[in-house]
């Protein structure tokens, strides 16, 4: 990595008010609808980034107007990361990086039902604010805008590949898809929140015919996460070469399970009875694992527009592999004696969550915690996060064995004149607890997560996030001696979205 000199630690601060500034700018200029407003907006943007799609191509009559009755939806974005590592290590330091690209999906008309869809990505990365190749291993939330394995092995930064490529077929109530595409369920997601999502190949159905519940089916043989130039196993970790999720199960290797795993979900969603929100979920990885995974909320309508909605989840993990090898930790390094788990050989385990949210209009305040039993920790390396919604904050993994985390959040949009009009602020405040007697869990610690969302125009969308991780220096370790890894960072991320 680059010698750090005296000035250039303060630039973590420098770039957070640069950012900030030009956020405020973007936010207070009077910008006037584009020259294409008076057409319909053919997508919007979530909070998390997945999609609103409002334009869809019109069905065709004949073999040519399935081209030309077609729709072709293009994204232009880009990313910049700074990571101020508090106490740096040699696999642990200060990084930076940057992703500057975007995609373009066509969609055909459908005839008689049948339908494809090509989207390609790209992602590239330029030598102005990034680290250096001798040291993108050390790269953390910037990581998915380049291809760590592809870098190392002496390619280019960039990435370009076909992100989504499918056949769909739509008949009644139920539609078909085979292909590389998008799925999203408890435990699986695109997570698109970098520049190019994390997809699946394979077949997936889904069917609305029973009223008010929406079932979905998914059989996958391949994953491709997010800073991967190809396919690769759905679950196996092998380096950075198959499954390198941030939450992957480094036990789980290549040499152990073999590179031809299958992902299989099942979902139902379900909202027939009055202000009741329920999901059921089956996630496996067949002759590894499986977790039976069940949701609830409940909406309370009150007086002057006032909600709130409790809810709950609860996923059970059931061992499926039946070794005698430790297999129970993330982190893999406790494989030789599974330090702290009491069935370091089993996968079983099981995580609770529970929330409640407050919400009038523009506010809403959500009180929530998460425990994991203590016995293996979860595996969720198909970016769809078990504490997602509850606990989880920015970036972070706390579906350790035995952590209990707890959680407040507030969510406000601004509406008075003035620079911060219309600008939606998320705020989290999480304490995660992790297990002390587990040498290779992380030290328990505090999270402060602020986002800052402003829809320019129609079709341009910023966005600001802070990061602030206080861990603790001083938990010793109960099995290896020493201290455990003082994990406290700072974290700046600037994001910008073009959607046409």
């Amino acid at each position: 990595m680059d010698n750090l000199n005296s000035s250039y630690v303060h630039k973590p601060f420098i770039l957070s008010k640069g950012s900030l500034c030009l956020f405020l700018v973007l936010a207070s200029a009077n910008v006037k609808a584009d020259a294409e407003s008076n057409s319909p907006v053919k997508r919007t943007l979530n909070g998390d980034m997945t999609l609103n799609w409002h334009v869809s191509p019109k069905p065709a009559t004949n073999f040519s107007e399935v081209f030309t009755n077609g729709v072709a939806y293009g994204r232009l974005r880009s990313n910049i990361f700074y990571w101020d590592q508090k106490s740096e290590t040699v696999s642990r330091q200060d990084n930076r990086a940057n992703g500057f690209g975007g995609n373009v999906i066509f969609k055909t008309a459908p005839l008689n039902g049948l339908s494809a869809t090509l989207g390609l990505y790209t992602t590239q990365s330029p030598d102005l604010f990034r680290e250096d190749r001798d040291d993108v291993t050390l790269v953390r939330a910037g990581k998915d805008t380049f291809d760590r394995n592809k870098v190392i092995g002496g390619g280019d930064f960039g990435i370009s590949k076909i992100g989504e490529a499918y056949l769909q077929y739509d008949v009644a109530d139920t539609s078909i898809s085979a292909g590389r595409q998008l799925f999203e369920s408890m435990l699986t997601a695109s997570n698109d929140t970098k520049m190019i999502p994390n997809v699946f190949d394979g077949i997936s159905i889904t069917h609305w015919g029973i009223s008010d519940t929406t079932l979905k089916l998914g059989y996958f043989t391949r994953q491709s996460l997010r800073d991967h130039t190809s396919s690769h196993d759905v679950i196996a970790w092998d380096g950075f070469k198959q499954n390198d999720d941030s939450g992957a199960n480094r036990s789980l290797t290549s040499d152990l399970l073999g590179t031809d795993n299958e992902l299989i979900v099942a979902q139902v969603d379900n909202r027939s009875f009055d202000n009741w929100n329920l999901r059921l979920n089956y996630t496996a990885v067949p002759d590894v694992f499986y977790t039976i995974g069940a949701e609830a909320n409940y909406t309370f309508k009150l007086a002057n527009k006032w909600s709130i909605i409790p809810g709950v989840r609860y996923i059970n993990q059931y061992d499926d592999l039946n070794t005698d090898m430790d297999v129970a930790s993330l982190s893999g390094e406790g494989r030789a004696g599974g330090f702290g788990y009491q069935n370091p050989t089993s996968l079983d385990s099981g995580l609770f969550n529970a929330r409640v949210d407050f919400k009038k209009s523009a506010f809403k305040l959500r009180l929530g915690f998460s425990k994991v039993a203590d016995e293996a920790d979860i595996i969720a390396p198909f970016r769809g996060f078990p504490t997602g919604g509850y606990s989880r904050a920015m970036g972070q993994v706390n579906w350790w064995a035995n952590t209990k985390t707890f959680m407040v959040r507030i969510d406000y949009q601004f509406t008075t004149p003035g620079p911060l009009n219309n600008v939606k602020v998320l705020a989290r405040y999480a304490i995660q607890d992790f297990d002390d007697s587990k040498d290779y869990v992380p030290a328990d610690s505090d999270v402060i997560h602020i986002d800052l969302v402003k829809q320019l125009t129609e079709k341009l969308h910023a966005r600001l996030r802070f990061g602030f991780v206080d861990a603790q220096g001083d938990i010793q370790r109960a099995n290896l001696g020493g201290v455990k890894y003082n994990g406290s960072y700072n974290e700046y991320r600037f994001e910008l979205n073009y959607l046409f």
